[in-house]
């Protein structure tokens, strides 16, 4: 019996990996032990640091508390954390009380040290901080940060330079906007808006002046969130002029009074992109004679034409629901009809 076992390679493979297995199984278990208490401690500290730091950070708005215990150095992380999320709360005049803190405890120069840290998150919460800390003395390694390959991380440092001077680097960070096409359009005019629009809009149309053809789009839609009183005229030359449809549609989506001469010829465009905008746009300005461009769209062949046009028809003042009605019993198209019939079941709902 024991001649056959040694004889056979299967079974003697067997008795060598079999301790192999076995120790592979118990370092692998020790392991997820490890990893699992290691993130049952983790979140017993955060739990324990929150407790302690969320109502003295809340105090801190309104004046620094009597008592400020020992920040340790394992919680550095945790607190800027906390703290950004504070900052990100509050109006900028509520957070001067939560600057103070943050130098209390030593803050400034974490941030300093985080912000070269090969790790990523420490860089980006790093970033924000500076942001609300107002360090001018940082601002060198903000600007470089500004063309990191990291999405977030430039994005986060060209947001800080803004918050601590709007009025010098914005005009330095135009060309970057325009250039970061990674940098998300509703991110950037999320962060624009975040500043004074007497800052923002000027050096937008200053720069979209002279912007090239391919620019234009992404810089208009950066003036999207801004009440446009100072740059329509500029943006309605652009509309008057361009020929770009994607320049056309921006400027028809972002223009509160569209010129009614333009976008009646738009509702014709090729575009079914531009028509729709058009449509739209024609619901802002139209005339009782333009209700007849609108009835026309409603039979186009694209759907969100015929959508935009029917919504146009309906919020017009002298149009009412009997009208539609009305309407919606002399069309022949199928693709109109229903439309109608839509329009007039959500008039219904509402």
């Amino acid at each position: 019996m024991d001649s056959a076992t040694n004889s056979d390679p299967v079974l003697r493979a067997v008795f060598l990996l079999g301790p192999v297995i076995a120790a592979s199984i118990t370092v692998q278990t020790i392991i997820i032990v490890g990893m699992r208490l290691r993130l049952v401690f983790s979140r017993r500290r955060d739990y324990r640091f929150l407790t302690l730091w969320r109502p003295i950070m809340s105090h801190a708005i309104d004046g620094l508390p009597e008592m400020i215990p020992h920040l340790e150095k394992n919680d550095y992380y945790r607190f800027l954390k906390l703290w950004n999320h504070f900052n990100e709360s509050l109006h900028i005049e509520a957070t001067s009380g939560l600057k103070l803190l943050a130098e209390h405890c030593g803050i400034n120069q974490v941030v300093n040290i985080f912000i070269r840290s090969r790790n990523l998150q420490r860089r980006l919460i790093a970033a924000t901080a500076l942001g609300y800390l107002n360090q001018r003395q940082s601002v060198l390694q903000l600007v470089s940060l500004v063309d990191h390959r990291s999405t977030m991380l430039s994005l986060t440092a060209a947001r800080s330079l803004l918050k601590i001077d709007c009025a010098v680097y914005f005009p330095k960070l135009l060309s970057r906007f325009v250039q970061r096409t990674d940098w998300p359009e509703a991110r950037v005019n999320i962060i624009l808006n975040e500043q004074p629009a007497e800052m923002i809009v000027p050096n937008l149309i200053g720069f979209i002046q002279n912007a090239s053809e391919d620019q234009l789009p992404r810089l208009l839609q950066f003036l999207e969130p801004f009440s446009l009183s100072d740059a329509e005229s500029a943006i309605k030359e652009i509309l008057e002029t361009n020929q770009n449809p994607i320049v056309i549609a921006t400027c028809l989506r972002i223009l509160p009074t569209p010129p009614l001469a333009r976008v009646r010829q738009l509702c014709r465009h090729p575009e079914s992109f531009v028509r729709v905008q058009a449509a739209k746009a024609l619901g802002k300005v139209a005339v009782y004679e333009d209700h007849e461009i609108l009835i026309e769209l409603i039979s186009d062949r694209n759907w969100w034409v015929r959508y935009r046009a029917a919504h146009a028809l309906a919020d017009l003042p002298f149009v009412s629901s009997e009208k539609i009605e009305a309407l919606r019993n002399t069309l022949k198209d199928p693709f109109s009809v229903d439309m109608l019939e839509q329009i007039l079941a959500e008039r219904r709902l509402n």
